[in-house]
């Protein structure tokens, strides 16, 4: 490092870290909801010397662009905060940040309550701790270190700070960000990644499946066809095409993952008595978008391997399973490795100001 890098690191303020994290995981924020964790985030960002705003541009327009990612719950706000730091005119570089974080499911699971923010042996638990609050107390804790140790006030160029909503359910608060000028030369995002810089990421699309059966009651039960029987039959045929589809990547960026493009079914409901052989599936799941390949061609490969389970059934060759796609979608990225090499003084000094 630099003298100043060292200056800099040195002046990280592990305490102030910590706490404010644990004050970010004390605040429910799950996708949707995050107005708390975002008034609480722009005090603590003005607080370290972030110029400070604090954005709520309407989902609708949003909605209305042509790169919309596609949303997985119904939200009326967007709030979306922007720091800033050193001048406008030189390079900028942005960190960013999403404040939502999933629910946080049955609390009978947890051993603790997901909002404590409890620590035990020098690890802190909580909803979101590390996917990604802790990511976004990192940024905080880069731009404190840069206020206290002085180097803010040098620096030749800007620095965006970009804490956004609507991350686990696609994107759209990155989209309104960039929109309000969060652009630059490099962009880093403290998503949990063990210290490895990602540079390379699958895309997703989402899907609704209906899955049909015949209903029966009980006591004919041989009448009817399970549309719970049915739901194995696609998840096989699913679980095969996502051996295939792994199985030909090449990219080592890709293949070091194990299992790059994953296809899941996260949410599946069904039946209205106990008594009758259930008729009808509703089955909500994720499907993996290749590197390279447009979201609308992974649609094709999903109809493809339900097209293979229905053919694969005589029950499903007459009543086919429906596949409407869910509005979620983003496209994969590979970006160039990132190789860092510190400016000499000549270009510092040909660097506007």
């Amino acid at each position: 490092m630099t003298a100043l890098e060292q200056v800099v690191a040195d002046a990280v303020d592990a305490a102030a870290l910590r706490a404010d994290l644990a004050a970010l995981v004390r605040i429910p924020s799950v996708t949707g909801h995050e107005e708390a964790v975002a008034a609480e985030l722009a005090d603590r960002a003005a607080a370290t010397g972030l110029a400070v705003e604090m954005l709520h541009p309407d989902p609708a327009t949003i909605r209305a662009h042509p790169a919309w990612p596609g949303e997985e719950t119904t939200r009326t706000t967007l709030p979306v905060i922007l720091g800033r730091l050193g001048r406008p005119g030189g390079r900028r570089i942005v960190l960013s940040g999403h404040m939502d974080v999933v629910p946080p499911g049955d609390p009978a699971t947890w051993t603790t309550d997901p909002w404590s923010a409890d620590v035990r042996d020098g690890r802190l638990y909580g909803r979101g701790a590390c996917d990604m609050k802790g990511g976004v107390a990192a940024i905080l804790g880069v731009a404190r270190a840069l206020v206290v140790s002085g180097a803010a006030g040098v620096l030749g160029g800007e620095l965006i700070v970009a804490f956004v909503p609507g991350e686990e359910d696609g994107g759209q608060g990155t989209l309104a960000a960039i929109r309000a000028g969060a652009t630059g030369d490099l962009a880093i995002i403290t998503e949990p990644s063990n210290l490895d810089i990602v540079v390379a990421h699958a895309g997703a699309i989402t899907f609704r499946l209906t899955v049909p059966g015949r209903a029966a009651h009980a006591s004919q039960r041989r009448e009817g066809v399970s549309a719970l029987d049915n739901l194995f039959v696609v998840l096989r045929a699913l679980e095969a095409d996502e051996t295939a589809r792994n199985g030909a990547e090449t990219d080592p960026l890709m293949t070091a993952l194990g299992l790059p493009y994953p296809t899941i079914v996260g949410k599946v409901s069904g039946g209205e008595w106990a008594s009758t052989v259930l008729d009808r599936i509703e089955a909500e799941g994720r499907y993996g978008v290749r590197l390279g390949q447009r979201p609308a061609d992974a649609a094709e490969d999903l109809r493809r391997a339900i097209a293979a389970a229905n053919a694969s059934d005589p029950f499903l060759r007459e009543h086919p399973f429906r596949l409407p796609l869910r509005p979620l979608r983003y496209r994969p990225v590979r970006c160039p490795p990132l190789r860092y090499r510190p400016e000499s003084p000549h270009e510092r000094q040909a660097r506007p100001r």
